[in-house]
């Protein structure tokens, strides 16, 4: 038996604007300082699950990392880029 075809992309962008708003929360936690991301709060200003945190991002790595690259493709090229997690709030 063969599957249906069908556009997905409607559910494709859904959770590409979920998988963003997880990114900015993450940034937001961490302009705020301290060593770790608290994924409960992160959870909670995103509107998603913890689990949905870790199906994105499995490891901590991971959550850095696209915290990296969402700040790297929002700052334009001419402005100085933040120093340390203080000012990544600014770029928010």
């Amino acid at each position: 038996m063969s599957k249906r075809a069908y556009d997905n992309s409607v559910r494709e962008q859904q959770r590409r604007q979920r998988r963003i708003e997880v990114v900015k929360a993450m940034a937001q936690a961490m302009s705020a300082g301290g060593d770790d991301i608290p994924l409960a709060e992160v959870a909670r200003q995103a509107g998603v699950s913890k689990r949905t945190i870790y199906h994105y991002f499995p490891g901590r790595a991971a959550r850095i990392e696209a915290v990296d690259q969402w700040l790297e493709a929002q700052v334009d090229v001419d402005e100085i880029l933040p120093r340390d997690f203080g000012d990544i709030g600014d770029y928010i």
